[in-house]
Formats: C-alpha cells, structure tokens, sequence
C-alpha cells in the first residue's frame, strides 16, 4: 500500500481545560473508548435516578473520569471547602459544559428540582456546550479528511 493513500487518524490535540475563579481545571484530552464505555453507563444511571445522593455521586464520578489526577483532586478538595466551595449549580453546569466538550449531552438534567438556569455567583462564562449541528458525528478528535 502506498503510503500516500494510507487512512491517518489523530486523536485530540488540545486539552480540555476550564477555570473557576482563580482555579484552572485540566481535562483528559481524550476519553479512552473503555473510559467511554463507563461515563455513558454513569450517564443512563445518572438520568435514571432519582436518589439525589446518588446523583451527586454519579456526577463526582464523571467528573472524576474527566479531570487529570491532579485537577480531579483540586476539584474534589473545592468540593467540600467552606472558603473556596464548588456549589451544585456549578457542579452540575461544569459537568454538563465537559459533556458536551466530549461529545456526551446529557439526556435531562441530573436534578430536575435544581434550577441551573441562573448564573452562579461569580462566573462571567457564557460559554456552554456547541450547538447541537456543530457536534461531529465522528467520536471527538479524529480527522477524517485526510
């Protein structure tokens, strides 16, 4: 085969990274298709509950599978810091925004009594995940142009 014709895939190149407050979040750049296979079956359990400590669990779990170690850790200390605290509407906007990052759209929201409509306290972003069209129907990160 000649190496000009050969097929080229290239997984994610930039990582996925996010900031809260003074606190810069790094992200896997890639879900590992294994990895993958775990978010999707915390996400079915997730929108299929109602418990809502399971459901916060869940979410510490996909974002756990998301965040490098390091990041992970940083997040879950914010998770529980009275002086520095991630709040649930925030939890659950990030972990939507990763979702959609990734290609993975939650199905509804984790906790349909939670309104996470308003803007928490001290973020500015008015990003959220790409419009519906713009998601490729290809698994994140690979080229098929070439």
């Amino acid at each position: 085969m000649n190496p000009n014709q050969m097929k080229r895939f290239t997984t994610r190149r930039e990582p996925v990274m996010f900031q809260i407050d003074d606190d810069t979040f790094l992200c896997v750049r890639e879900i590992p298709a294994g990895g993958l296979i775990d978010l999707l079956k915390l996400q079915q359990e997730l929108s299929g509950t109602t418990d809502r400590v399971r459901q916060l669990d869940v979410i510490v779990q996909l974002m756990q599978e998301m965040l490098v170690p390091d990041a992970f850790a940083k997040f879950e200390l914010r998770l529980r810091d009275r002086d520095n605290p991630i709040g649930l509407r925030l939890l659950v906007d990030v972990m939507k925004w990763l979702l959609g990052e990734y290609g993975l759209r939650p199905t509804q929201s984790p906790d349909s009594s939670t309104d996470t409509s308003q803007e928490t306290a001290g973020t500015g972003s008015t990003d959220g995940p790409p419009p519906e069209e713009s998601t490729p129907e290809t698994s994140p990160g690979t080229d098929s142009s070439t």
